[in-house]
């Protein structure tokens, strides 16, 4: 359609344009072209992509109304994609644009995402998201108000990465153009006219351009002779073409989609279906495919075959919808089935119900929600209308559907009662974060159940999702209650025996500390990550955020390293941003900083494009920790304030404790111990330990007894370091080596010498690799003054250059410029590593040359970002040019891992 049927938008080809520079430089770039049905979306897509300059590869997808609840529909069309889920297929999208980009700058292009499935929509999102020093145009259209409910909308809103495009009407001049195209001139008068008479609705005035004639057009006065709606125009045109053709053209608007000439000739039972295709090709409402096998043919816009289908008589209608049943099979004929249905069908609803069920246990709910519902209009059975409602809305809940599940609350609720119902309204109040109306419908399901005799199935789930209500509570114990009766049940879906039993070791972890929950999750996953059977990998994560919490760092590192692995291509990645979390925080202890800056930085990365509010105030305090510690002091800074607003609005437990950890962490970097105590004091209350919340890691209150030693207030100090080691012991916590250090640094505070060097001498033999590394360096630190001032020099140095390897080894600038100070004044000179790059580089730059550091493949350093293969290329090259090296042997040379 180069050159043809297409003027104007001048404005909008110049911004497309920019884009597709951008791109082509290496700057991704979004195009949304938004405008109504027959705005010109397709033909403005269409001069876009003939325009693309030489070398630029194409991939394309277009949305099918037909197909809005099948899974993958779209994405299919740009690449295999195996995983199931929005995110998982992301990411294998991201990868096919990486690879495709191998040839030269690449254009994806998406009509009518409006039609598109959920989880399409999802995996273009996330890879949009994700695009960003790529050689991409991403280039989607879309009806209005299409963008704004599930992430769209802030991506395509951001200038510095979309550009939107909403198409208005053809000015009077573009009329008068289109006339020219068309083979039409037009008088100004005769411009001006047709603009009113269209609104300048482009399709409006191609189909009128077609059907009047010049000399119509060109009248010099009285109303256009056709009516003023495209439906009425399509339908008068069409009293021109012969009646086959009109039958023809009636078939084609019931089938719906791009069909063979003989299929949609036996439809409409036309037995010369060439002659009535010529004819019907003089409106220039269809176009065929004459040489491809079949001759497909089509509508050239829903428009035209929304206004012949609405045209149709309703016992027509019927006919051609059952006559079209009558050749397709499967999901296809049940839809056209529907279509004819005009009463009460009780085979329909049962082949529907039929349909549902298969369509579930192969995992296509959304397909499975429709076909309930529509069992549900077929029947007039009470019961089997409630049960197909409750059905289709538990199908759209497990499909993360929320808004459309919402919208049928209403019937839900007005249904008989049952313990699928409650199950399903507690379900829906979870959703919209109504708590209490959770626990109130969930722990009513057993009781109803009992009663009636209803599926075990049912109340395990029940109580399986109960357990997960009341571990957001911290409801310990109720957890564990309705976990064991759960569990007790046997269920047979591995997602609801997840979900009981990571109920039932957070809940243990709650009453009884970590510790207790990681002995009870050891009778249901083996020690080796490996040994664990693939559906089982999403309990690594519960098993990652108990260890953590018990402090067993080097065991949790470990799962959360393997869990983030699979769960990117598996079929539940929605507990990744805390997975990452939690791996940032425990290499932070563990002392691998320059990784757990980038899992700090992915998981809030994840946490923003999924909007996780939840998980704001950790994620900004462990970046706000780690800057700090580094001496990062301005945007250490800036997530310490973060991380306290985030607090201040959710006001949970773990959002209140890490932003004042991180609070602590600032000022323990800049030395300042009164600000320590004063941020976390108020964790700790009255120093009783019976405060505390069980599921605790208890670092934080070390952190405080040292401050308080450091600020003289020793006696404070003692009292607090008591009820921590009465707290650790309750919970079964290792802090033999923090509490002798507290002890030494008591008693070197109080001058007891001897009792402080053989209680740091101590403490450094129980030291290991779980314990947090700035405590192992401050131990070997403290010692060494201690043994400076008693004379011990050589002692004193092994001690001060222990912590000095420590330290330097993450970059703990603010620990090492004091530290330096002592070895200065012991007569020891250091020097300081340059094994950071002396340039400024990116945070997207440092966390590739961390993955490089360790020896990663750009496709492993791709997978562990999120991010395309070509970005990673682009993040080395910039790299290698601000090092002045080139290779990446160089680079792991220059920053050892």
């Amino acid at each position: 359609m180069s050159g043809r049927d297409f003027v104007g938008r001048t404005e909008e080809l110049t911004a497309i344009s920019a884009c597709v520079d951008a791109a082509t430089a290496g700057s991704a770039r979004t195009v949304w072209i938004e405008g109504a049905a027959g705005s010109g979306k397709t033909a403005l897509l269409r001069r876009v992509v003939d325009q693309l300059p030489a070398g630029f590869n194409i991939l394309r997808a277009e949305a099918d109304e037909l197909a809005t609840d099948t899974a993958r529909a779209v994405v299919a069309q740009l690449a295999p994609i195996v995983a199931t889920d929005g995110f998982g297929a992301g990411l294998e999208l991201l990868q096919t644009f990486g690879a495709a980009q191998d040839d030269g700058p690449l254009a994806v292009v998406v009509e009518d995402l409006h039609w598109a499935d959920v989880t399409s929509r999802q995996a273009l999102l996330t890879a949009a998201r994700r695009l960003r020093d790529d050689r991409v145009v991403m280039i989607i259209t879309s009806r209005p108000q299409a963008s704004a409910d599930d992430g769209w909308e802030r991506l395509v809103s951001d200038p510095d990465r979309s550009v939107r495009l909403a198409l208005g009407p053809l000015t009077v001049d573009e009329v008068a153009q289109l006339g020219d195209e068309a083979g039409v001139t037009l008088t100004r008068a005769a411009a001006q006219r047709l603009h009113r008479h269209t609104e300048g609705h482009p399709l409006h005035v191609r189909t009128l351009l077609v059907e009047l004639t010049p000399a119509q057009l060109n009248a010099p006065d009285g109303a256009l002779p056709a009516p003023r709606t495209l439906a009425s125009t399509t339908i008068a045109r069409m009293a021109d073409v012969t009646g086959a053709g009109q039958r023809l053209a009636s078939a084609l608007a019931v089938v719906n989609h791009r069909v063979a000439l003989d299929v949609v000739a036996r439809v409409a039972s036309v037995d010369q279906p060439t002659a009535a295709l010529e004819s019907l090709l003089t409106t220039r409402f269809v176009m065929w495919a004459p040489a491809e096998v079949g001759t497909p043919v089509e509508f050239v816009h829903p428009l035209y075959r929304a206004a012949i289908y609405d045209d149709l008589s309703p016992t027509r209608r019927q006919e051609l919808h059952l006559a079209a049943a009558a050749l397709f099979d499967g999901d296809v004929a049940l839809t056209h089935r529907v279509a004819a249905a005009d009463h009460i069908d009780e085979a329909l609803a049962g082949d529907l119900t039929a349909a549902a069920h298969d369509q579930a246990d192969h995992g296509a709910l959304a397909l499975a929600a429709r076909s309930y519902l529509w069992a549900a209009s077929f029947t007039a059975d009470r019961d089997r209308i409630d049960e197909n409602t409750l059905a289709a809305t538990h199908a759209l809940l497990t499909d993360g559907q929320i808004a459309r599940s919402a919208a049928l609350r209403p019937r839900v609720e007005s249904g008989r009662d049952s313990p699928t119902r409650r199950l399903v309204l507690g379900m829906l109040a979870a959703e919209r974060g109504d708590a209490p109306g959770a626990v109130r419908s969930l722990a009513d399901v057993a009781t109803i159940a009992d009663a009636d005799g209803s599926d075990s199935a049912i109340v395990s789930e029940a109580l399986a999702r109960l357990g997960t209500v009341y571990t957001m509570q911290d409801r310990g114990q109720d957890a564990i209650d309705v976990a064991i009766r759960s569990l007790a049940l046997d269920p047979a879906d591995r997602e609801i025996e997840h979900r009981a039993w990571t109920s039932l070791v957070l809940g243990v972890g709650m009453v009884r500390g970590a510790p207790a929950g990681l002995d009870h999750l050891s009778e249901r996953l083996p020690a080796d990550v490996n040994a664990i059977h693939a559906e089982d990998h999403a309990l690594l994560v519960t098993r990652g955020t108990l260890g953590f919490y018990a402090g067993r760092t080097t065991a949790a590192v470990a799962d959360l390293r393997f869990a983030v692995t699979v769960m990117r291509r598996g079929p539940d990645p929605a507990a990744l941003p805390r997975a990452h979390l939690h791996l940032a925080q425990l290499l932070m202890n563990a002392g691998d900083w320059d990784d757990a800056l980038v899992h700090a930085r992915v998981a809030a990365s994840l946490a923003a494009d999924d909007r996780e509010i939840w998980i704001q105030a950790p994620v900004h305090a462990v970046l706000g920790t780690l800057l700090a510690s580094r001496g990062e002091w301005g945007p250490a800074t800036a997530r310490v304030q973060a991380a306290r607003e985030a607090a201040a609005d959710l006001g949970t437990a773990e959002a209140v404790f890490t932003a004042r950890i991180a609070e602590a962490a600032l000022a323990r970097a800049r030395a300042v111990p009164e600000d320590v105590v004063d941020a976390l004091a108020p964790l700790a209350g009255d120093g009783d330990s019976r405060t505390i919340p069980m599921f605790s890691s208890l670092g934080w209150w070390s952190t405080l007894v040292g401050a308080l030693v450091d600020s003289g207030d020793l006696e404070r100090a003692e009292h607090h370091g008591a009820q921590l080691e009465r707290a650790a012991g309750v919970r079964g916590l290792d802090f033999t080596a923090r509490l002798a250090g507290l002890r030494a640094q008591l008693a070197m505070a109080r001058g007891h010498a001897e009792d402080a060097g053989s209680g740091f001498a101590r403490t450094i033999v129980a030291l290991g690799p779980d314990d947090p590394i700035l405590d192992r360096a401050n131990i070997h630190h403290r010692y060494g003054q201690l043994l400076h001032a008693r004379g011990r020099r050589r002692e004193a140095v092994d001690q001060l250059r222990a912590a000095h390897e420590l330290l330097a080894g993450v970059g703990a600038a603010p620990f090492l410029e004091r530290l330096e100070t002592d070895l200065q004044s012991a007569g020891i000179g250091t020097t300081r590593r340059a094994d950071r790059s002396p340039l400024e580089l990116t945070d997207r730059e440092t966390d590739v040359v961390a993955l490089v550091a360790r020896g990663l493949t750009n496709r492993e350093v791709a997978g562990e970002l999120y991010v395309s293969t070509k970005a990673v290329e682009y993040h080395l090259r910039n790299v290698f040019g601000k090092l002045g090296i080139s290779s990446r042997r160089e680079l792991r040379d220059r920053v050892p891992n």
